[in-house]
């Protein structure tokens, strides 16, 4: 006969574990569709570029301030200009970049003019630099990932590259060829850029982590406990019920009760004994009873 607890028990697992499929299957359903809503991210590349032929307004000087909010370092502002990573005369210098000189002008923060009183020139001073040559540029990060624009220097780069920028200053950046005439460019905010992507992708990104991990989790349960679950039924239908014990009565007689034979004043014993003693011993009235 299969042990009736142990099928018991195994259903209720298996009803339990299967519950949890389901479980599994809403939140994994969230995290999918979360992963998909971070396509539609209210993140644009092109809101960090300024000064750029994008948005249709290039132009031969871009001012920007100096943040570190974190006091971590910042990331650069990249000088870009529209063009790719070609060198036709293979001189190791990228075509666009060819005797180009970059000057820096720095400033309290607010506009900055180029000649104004309050701006001193900090070109020399490891604030900032072009790097040209296709090299330098091969071992930069994401260099093709700037939609058709070549990087050709850094500005404010105090993470990698130690420059001299303080917070409260503003820089402007302007860059000339070789006949001394400015050059159109663009400037890429990629801390300011980083800190807008992680703004949008963090809490999504985690939102949709936590869902698949309830979801994994739920369904690792599951599976086990469904495995659990059908092995305690074959236990059950293998080990048989215990049969009760037969209840046995024993019979357990009363203890005799004790005579007394002392004889009491007046009571039965004395008047036996006087018979007895007149007409002989005990014994002797015992043989004329029987």
């Amino acid at each position: 006969m299969a042990n009736k607890s142990l099928l018991i028990t195994g259903g209720v697992t298996l009803i339990l574990s299967t519950s949890l499929i389901l479980v599994a299957g809403l939140f994994a359903n969230d995290g999918a569709n979360e992963l998909r809503e971070m396509d539609n991210l209210e993140y644009n590349i092109h809101d960090y570029y300024y000064g750029s032929f994008h948005q249709g307004n290039e132009s031969v000087a871009n001012a920007f301030p100096y943040l570190d909010k974190d006091g971590l370092g910042s990331l650069p502002q990249i000088i870009m200009l529209h063009g790719n990573y070609s060198d036709a005369n293979r001189d190791g210098i990228i075509d666009v970049c060819e005797d180009l000189k970059m000057v820096i002008h720095e400033g309290q923060n607010g506009p900055l003019l180029n000649g104004s009183d309050d701006v001193i020139n900090v070109t020399d001073l490891n604030v900032g630099g072009l790097f040209c040559t296709v090299e330098r540029n091969l071992e930069l990060e994401d260099v093709d990932a700037l939609d058709g624009m070549v990087q050709i220097g850094h500005v404010c780069n105090t993470v990698y590259l130690d420059h001299n920028c303080e917070v409260g200053k503003s820089y402007l950046v302007q860059v000339y060829d070789k006949n001394g005439t400015l050059v159109p460019f663009t400037i890429y905010d990629s801390d300011g850029s980083l800190a807008g992507y992680l703004q949008e992708v963090i809490p999504k990104g985690a939102s949709s982590a936590a869902s698949l991990s309830v979801a994994g989790i739920a369904g690792v349960l599951s599976c086990c406990g469904i495995l659990a679950g059908v092995l305690i039924i074959i236990t059950g239908l293998i080990i048989s019920s215990p049969i009760p014990k037969e209840s046995v009565f024993v019979y357990d007689p009363p203890e005799p009760i004790s005579e007394s034979f002392e004889p009491q004043d007046g009571g039965p014993a004395e008047v036996q004994s006087e018979a007895i003693g007149e007409e002989g011993d005990w014994w002797d009235g015992i043989g004329k009873k029987y």
